[in-house]
This record gives C-alpha cells, structure tokens and sequence, in this order.
C-alpha cells in the first residue's frame, strides 16, 4: 500500500480549509434560523458556558442532521440539553440559548434555590446554578480553580496554593453600573445587559451581588425616570438621547456612598429644565452621601471630554481596610479603580505582604518594591504599613487616582517611604521609575501587561508578582517573562457566580546572579 505525505505547507492549508468550512458551517447555520437538538454538556469553557455537539434540526437538507460545536450560557456540566435557538457565532462554534432541558445535571442545584430571578437572561451572572463551595461535588470553586490552571498551565514544582473562597457570596459587589435603555413603543428599562451579549437591556429590580441599598436606588431612579419620560435613554450609533447609565459605589456608611448619573451631553429643552434634577436629588438624597452627573460630550473631529455637576455632596469618599490589626484609611473617588469585593481586599494584600516577608532575607535591608497599575495605592500603602524596612514606588496614569495615591500616603503618614508617579505603566516612557526595584508588583486590567512584559523580561527585578483577575491573559504574559521561574499561585475568588477569579504568582529572575546573590542573602541571614 502506497502512503501519501503531504508537505508541511500542503498540511497548513488542508487544517486551513477544514476550519474555514466549520466557520461557513456555523454562519450558515445561524443565517437559516434553525434549531439544534440533543446537547450533552461535556464541559465548560473560559467563560463559564456549557459546551457540546449537537445536531442540527432544518428543512434545508444540506444543513439537517448536521453536527455542530455549541457553547450554552447557563448550563453545567452534565446537562442534557434537548432544543436550542442559535442566536451569535463564535469561532466555528455557535452561541445558543437553551429552550428545553432534558435530564438535569446532578450537580445543578434545584431551580427554586437560584436566588436571582434575572439570573437567566441577565449577562451578568454565569454561574448561579452551582453550589458556591462543595468539596464532594462540582461547584463554582472546583471550576474555576481548574480554569485558572488551564489558562496557566503550571508545572508540576509550583507551590499551588487551595483557592481561597470569598467570604461573602451574595452582596459583596462595591461598584456597579446599570444602563438606561427603552424600545420603540417607549417601555423604559434600567439594568443590566443581557447573557446574549446584544444591546438588549434586562430590567433589573434587584440585584443580589449588590448592596441592599443599591437595589433600592434602582427603584428610585426608576419611579424618578417615568416622572420625566421626556428624559430619553441614550442611543449610541444614533447619538441621540440623554440618559446613558448610573453608578453606584458602596461606602463604609451613608455617607460615604456615591452614585453618578452618566449622561449625554445635550442641548434638549429636557436637560435645561432643573426640575428633574431636584426631584433626583430628593429621590436619593437618603440612600447615599453624594450624588453627580457626569456628562459626555460628544463633538465630530473633537476628542471626546467629561463635565461633572455636582448635587449634593462631593466627589471623593472614604473607606478603611484592616490588615493584622493595622488601620488603613484611604480616599477615592468614583472612578477610581478598587477590587470590586470590599471583604477580599486585604485578603488579597495579605498575600502580597507574605510573599515579600518570606523572601526579605533574599532581599537588601531597604528594598524598593514597586507598584505598577497602582490606582489608589492601595498595595504599595498596605506593604509600607506592615514592611517598615520597605519603600514604595507607585506608577498610575490616571490623575484623579495619582491624586488620591498621595494623599492616601500622607493620610497613613508615610509619604516619606512612598513615590508615586503619574505615567501608563506600559509605556517605556515609565520603565526607568522601577529600574532599580527589587520587587515589581504588576495588577494590571484585564487585557494585560502589553508592552511592559517584554521590559520587565530584560529588567534587574529579582521577583514579580502578577496579580490578575484575567488568567488567561496573565498565562500569555507568563509566557514572554522567560527569564522568569515562577514559584508559588494562589487563586482567590471575589467574585462568586462569575466566571471570573482573581490569581496570584510570584515570579523569581532565574539569571544567575541575581539567583546568587539572593542565596548569599539568605547565607547572611541565616549565620550572621
């Protein structure tokens, strides 16, 4: 028998043709409107949606009976799936909604225990129909610790620790936004979008990974809007309407609590009246200590830019984290960045401190520890309270978050021990700030390190330490940090019924002289 071996280039564009077909496949598919049955769930993928094979129902001969990749939001593992509507293409894969499900999975929990009445058409939730923490069967925890070592892939000599769980799962939430939007016969709805990713809004009522309080605001504002009708919801590929969506910030007390209308900047007859501004004013003057607008305008040719009004209180709030008994009170303003769950913040930061402490004796006897992505400062502060020895470099482009750093250094009286510098942390404009910085922490958004990967591979750096809410993109950046071994994860869950997780790794400079000069440290500290 005569074997045919094809060349690598005929190969490339065999595999090429093959994933072209599925693509056309799944377009076709979803152009027909059909609908697909008998799904098994065999897994779930990076964003917490059940995936399987399943067969396609039509008229159209050339499409039935055909077998097609399909990713369901709301199901789990497990789950037999009996009709599904397709409604996006992903890949060579389609998105469907599921319309009849068969046999339940054993590891769903029962439909009546699912707390959240939106939880199946809002987006903003994936994973309610699972038992948060369950160590004899899946849950959300198992998932999402197996997630992030997927996306990381770590060898078998790191130090991984048990996912630490959040301490609360329902109402943990200090920020959220819900949007204005109404449809063509004027029905109003203010929420949250839906699972299907489109621009249909969900009309939440209450939302239960938020503060109590903010679920009341939400019926508030939206008795307030059917006042003022005349008030429209922004719509924008039209650029036209007013209300675009609210903001809310949980606080330590009333006082402390802020919520932000965003709207559109417009010349209406509606927005020069003041009259809905007072009554938004007595609709929320008791839920929270300050509210404002912030208007966007829009110009042709012009860069977008921002206004704040003022109603009553002001732009910045206070709050407080507790670390080993140590006091850290800082300031922020609404759009400063903070991890979303305010239990878990100095959980997170208390993990930072511990890998610092058990690798000073491999460090001088006045380390510089910078922070990149710092925000408010909120790290590096936490490090020089409870590290005396330690000073802090900080690194923010954003200004009212620079802003917010310094004075929160002053605050806790250590301004003396702390830099901080407003520059992105990206940019090669920035990487002569942290040159001479033992330790780098990095907690950067969810799309990455980007350039600063390649500066911090090059760099004197003896440890990072990455903290991420996006392991998948924290897994590429591990892969350009080469020079780099990394040595311990420990994944943290603040966000309980998403599919999102908070990860932590510490990387140590595997070139030789940084490697001997930490061991000559530790031979120091250990007999002199």
């Amino acid at each position: 028998m005569k074997l045919r071996i094809l060349s690598p280039q005929k190969m490339r564009s065999s595999c090429s043709s093959r994933w072209l077909s599925s693509i056309n496949k799944a377009r076709q598919i979803l152009k027909e409107g059909v609908t697909i049955s008998s799904v098994r769930i065999e897994s779930l993928d990076s964003k917490g949606r059940g995936v399987g094979i399943g067969t396609v129902i039509s008229e159209n001969q050339k499409l039935n009976d055909l077998k097609v990749k399909v990713k369901v939001p709301k199901t789990t593992l497990e789950d037999q799936v009996e009709l599904l509507k397709p409604f996006k293409r992903e890949g060579s894969s389609l998105l469907c909604e599921s319309i009849s499900v068969g046999q339940e999975s054993p590891f769903r929990i029962k439909s009546d225990s699912i707390v959240c009445p939106h939880f199946s058409e809002c987006g903003g939730c994936q994973l309610q129909m699972l038992n948060y923490d369950s160590e004899d069967k899946f849950s959300q925890i198992i998932w999402k610790t197996r997630n992030v070592k997927a996306a990381l892939q770590p060898s078998s000599d790191i130090l991984i620790h048990p996912t630490i769980p959040s301490k609360f799962i329902w109402h943990y939430r200090n920020k959220m936004e819900f949007s204005f939007s109404s449809d063509r016969e004027g029905n109003q709805f203010l929420g949250l979008f839906s699972f299907k990713g489109n621009s249909r809004i969900v009309d939440i009522d209450s939302c239960k990974v938020a503060p109590v309080w903010v679920s009341k605001a939400l019926v508030a504002i939206r008795a307030w809007w059917k006042r003022f009708p005349q008030l429209e919801a922004y719509v924008p590929f039209k650029n036209i309407g007013e209300l675009e969506s609210v903001t809310f910030r949980d606080g330590l007390s009333v006082s402390d609590r802020l919520i932000r209308i965003n709207l559109a900047q417009s010349d209406s007859l509606a927005m020069a009246s003041h009259e809905w501004k007072l009554n938004l004013q007595a609709s929320l003057k008791n839920l929270c200590g300050s509210l404002f607008l912030m208007y966007t305008i829009r110009r042709p040719k012009h860069p977008t830019t921002f206004r704040h009004e003022i109603l009553f209180g002001t732009l910045t709030s206070h709050g407080e984290l507790t670390i080993r008994n140590t006091s850290v009170p800082y300031v922020y303003e609404m759009g400063s960045f903070l991890q979303p769950n305010t239990q878990m913040m100095p959980v997170i930061y208390e993990q930072v401190i511990k890998l610092i402490e058990s690798r000073l004796v491999m460090l001088s006897s006045k380390p510089v520890v910078a922070d990149l992505f710092s925000g408010i400062g909120l790290i590096g502060l936490s490090i020089t309270k409870i590290i005396p020895q330690c000073s802090i470099v900080s690194v923010e482009c954003i200004a009212e978050a620079v802003t917010c750093a310094r004075r929160n250094f002053s605050l806790n009286q250590v301004e003396n021990r702390a830099q901080v510098f407003e520059d992105d942390a990206t940019k090669a404009s920035s990487f002569h700030v942290w040159k001479d910085a033992e330790v780098v922490i990095v907690d950067p958004p969810r799309s990455g390190l980007s350039n600063l990967a390649k500066a911090l591979n090059q760099s004197n750096v003896h440890y990072v330490i990455y903290v991420s809410c996006n392991p998948e993109s924290q897994g590429k950046d591990l892969a350009q940090l080469s020079n780099f071994k990394c040595e311990e994860m420990i994944p943290i869950d603040q966000f309980p019924h998403t599919a999102h997780m908070e990860n932590i790794v510490i990387l140590n400079n595997t070139n030789w002289r940084f490697a001997a000069l930490r061991f000559l440290r530790s031979l120091r500290a250990r007999f002199f």
